[in-house]
């Protein structure tokens, strides 16, 4: 992973506009439907972006934006000139709420109430932006499959032995059998069974000498999460209306997890629906430092 990358997107996305690239605790409006040219200070406002409590957005005659509210799930339509709230109260006027089922507004909430830094004892942020940080990837059953071309390690032979443990233990870490695809671009670890909620250490290459001691951690490629099933099968929820807000909702909840199958494969879907809308689909994705192809 390379941080000089990281960094021109993170300038380029301040300088396009309010583009916020993941909630915090005063961007929690998710733009996810918009008609006409919608503007927050002057600036236009996009799909995937993120809007603060205090932001006024202004829709031109006959726009309107459509945003969610991560924390709640609740999706409203604005219209007009109005300024966001923590909770926005609908009118006749401006603000009107779009309805939902209760399940699908679940989906969104719950994911935005995990705490991946407890959920499995690891957090992205815990090793900042460094070329040797595993990468975070959480999935939804076993076996686990991983994506090759997101490590910057390469690997011997068709079946080779993976070196594993679990985030907090330490000592020699134990080996499972795993198997390369024919194209080398995805792992397999067909007998390493984790529990939910688990953060496990994958490890690839050898280990370096420390004080006498071998060392793996700066040899991680990936750190593996097996999400929780009754958390899955509430994001599942999110799509079933299967329009255009609320797959945009789900590939949200998903980059934010860090589900990385299931957030490829939408991501993929979205780059040819919404063209318009490609430097904010890979914004979300880019966690995995991995552009959206041309």
């Amino acid at each position: 992973m390379k941080s000089t990358r990281l960094l021109s997107m993170l300038l380029l996305a301040a300088l396009m506009g309010p583009v916020q690239s993941a909630p915090d605790k005063n961007h929690i409006y998710l733009v996810v439907g918009q008609v006409g040219k919608c503007t927050v200070a002057g600036k236009p406002v996009a799909l995937l972006s993120y809007l603060a409590v205090n932001d006024t957005v202004i829709c031109p005659p006959n726009g309107s934006l459509t945003v969610t509210n991560v924390l709640t799930g609740a999706r409203y339509q604005i219209t007009g000139q109005a300024s966001l709230s923590k909770e926005l109260v609908p009118d006749d006027k401006t603000i009107k709420a779009v309805s939902q089922s209760r399940e699908q507004r679940q989906g969104i909430e719950v994911s935005h109430q995990v705490d991946m830094s407890k959920y499995g004892g690891y957090t992205s942020r815990s090793f900042g932006v460094k070329a040797d940080a595993p990468i975070p990837i959480s999935i939804e059953k076993l076996p686990i499959t991983l994506d090759l071309t997101l490590s910057k390690h390469k690997l011997d032979g068709p079946n080779p032995m993976i070196r594993y443990r679990k985030v907090n233990e330490h000592g020699f870490p134990e080996y499972v059998r795993a198997v390369v695809s024919s194209d080398g671009t995805r792992l397999t670890l067909p007998d390493l069974k984790i529990p939910p909620d688990q953060t496990t250490m994958i490890f690839f290459g050898d280990p370096e000498k420390s004080d006498g001691r071998e060392v793996f951690d700066s040899q991680a490629s990936f750190a593996v999460t097996v999400v929780n099933p009754k958390l899955e099968k509430k994001l599942r929820t999110v799509r079933a209306m299967a329009d255009k807000a609320s797959e945009l909702e789900a590939y949200e909840a998903y980059c934010h997890l860090e589900l990385y199958w299931p957030a490829r494969k939408l991501r993929d879907q979205l780059l040819k629906q919404y063209p318009e809308a490609r430097g904010e689909i890979g914004e979300l994705f880019k966690k995995w430092i991995e552009p959206p192809p041309k």
